[in-house]
């Protein structure tokens, strides 16, 4: 819907067009992808991982098991090109705002992004409001019995805003430490006055089946602030009082803010740095989802739909040309283990065809243990300079749309013929909103 041609030419012709968002049919959507384009369950990776972790980590004890780590699915290839179209039109036309291009350079940058933190709580008849944390605690309280009957916990007995604030405080310290080779520093507003929502509890426990909702009752500040939103439960209810075990996701890539569909991250309590949901416990999971909000895929996502071999360069992988091809995540792979690597005592290589490892202590990636990107951990070149990218043209982007409108450019290429230089664009099932032929001079 919005690209380029690019084929052989001898005149360009290039149209900047204001059109009516609303009413756009289903071919604008390729601007933002859909909820459900993130949350099939029915995920491979997702099934994957439960099946695995319900086989090998039984023994371990109060719902301490190895979770979904990232439940942020990437859009399809109509998206990421369609994407890639409108980054390469806003590039040329803003070209002053990128005239640092090289990732020594974009490193010395200083770009503050504010964040917002929202918690969400519970709520009990004889204590009010609460945050349900720590986790341990929460499951007495949902499960009562002999040992522990109804009223038997306090408010004592769950961690306080005040106590949460400095779980926030390292959470924020680590995501900067993790972030400082990249242009981006993150800093808390109004530090000590989290928004605070008790009375949704859907919203708590199942925030990836609530997060637009969420995000539009909650949001604050605009596109470029990040938005934190902390919970109990980050996934879907499973339809027995359970979620489905995920760590967090983000509501929207850069582009998708275009529509502001829920934007910001969303994570439970136990994944902050000392939380408490061992081994996923050290504050990476903020990291993840913070390379998703500035444009980042996952290292082994496969973008092209032409090819199903995931190994195979025409796929475009991650759309980085500095990180190595990679078939699967690293914790789906069979007795991988990100310690041995740090360790030297493995090589990780799911496409041995281009002779380079997996990038198996990339932040994007999903490794068993966050214990390993606490000491190591990267994000490459490639992946700086797209953040940069999506940051200035999606986040930091100043549209002249009024509201309700949408600006598309067009690039096209003629070549051969000179009846090959008339176009229109036409909404689907609609009217022609442009024709070629009223409103471009040629040469």
């Amino acid at each position: 819907m919005i690209g380029k041609l690019s084929v052989p030419s001898w005149a360009i012709v290039a149209g900047f067009l204001l059109l009516a968002a609303i009413g756009l049919a289903s071919r604008w959507e390729a601007i933002s992808p859909a909820a459900s384009d993130r949350k099939d369950p029915s995920h491979s990776s997702v099934r994957h991982l439960q099946e695995h972790d319900h086989q090998d980590h039984s023994h371990h004890h109060h719902g301490h098991v190895h979770k979904t780590p990232c439940k942020t699915q990437s859009p399809p290839a109509s998206v990421v090109f369609a994407n890639e179209a409108v980054l390469q039109g806003r590039k040329r036309r803003r070209e002053r705002r990128t005239q640092v291009e090289t990732c020594d350079s974009l490193c010395n940058q200083c770009i503050d992004i504010g964040v917002y933190v929202h918690f969400m709580e519970l709520f009990d008849d004889d204590f009010g409001a609460f945050i349900p944390h720590p986790t341990f605690n929460v499951q007495i309280y949902d499960n009562p019995g002999p040992a522990n009957p109804p009223g038997s916990l306090t408010a004592d007995d769950f961690t306080s805003v005040e106590d949460m604030l400095l779980l926030v405080d390292d959470q924020i310290t680590y995501l900067n430490n993790k972030f400082a080779p990249t242009p981006f520093r993150f800093t808390l507003l109004e530090p000590d006055s989290p928004s605070r929502t008790s009375s949704q509890e859907s919203w708590t426990r199942f925030a990836f089946d609530n997060y637009e909702e969420m995000s539009a009752a909650l949001h604050r500040g605009g596109t470029t602030d990040l938005n934190l939103y902390l919970m109990y439960g980050a996934g879907e209810d499973l339809g027995d009082g359970s979620d489905d075990g995920t760590l967090g996701f983000v509501g929207g890539f850069a582009n998708a803010q275009l529509e502001n569909n829920g934007d910001g991250i969303f994570v439970r309590y136990d994944n902050l740095p000392n939380g408490g949901g061992s081994p996923y416990d050290f504050g990476e999971t903020v990291v993840h989802e913070a390379g998703h909000w500035l444009g980042l895929l996952h290292t082994f996502d496969t973008t092209a739909n032409t090819n199903d071999d995931p190994c195979d360069p025409s796929n475009l992988g991650d759309m980085i040309s500095d990180t190595p091809a990679q078939s699967q995540a690293t914790i789906f792979v069979d007795g991988a283990d990100c310690r041995e690597v740090i360790a030297g005592n493995s090589v990780i290589d799911t496409c041995p065809a281009d002779e380079e490892p997996d990038p198996v202590l990339n932040y994007m990636n999903y490794v068993r243990f966050d214990s390993c990107f606490a000491t190591d951990g990267e994000f490459t070149c490639g992946q700086i300079e797209r953040m940069y990218r999506h940051w200035a043209f999606f986040r930091d982007y100043v549209s002249n749309c009024a509201s309700g409108e949408m600006e598309i450019e067009l690039a096209v290429d003629f070549d051969r013929f000179y009846y090959e230089n008339t176009f229109y664009v036409k909404v689907e099932n609609g009217d022609t909103v442009f024709n070629s032929t009223t409103a471009v001079d040629y040469d």
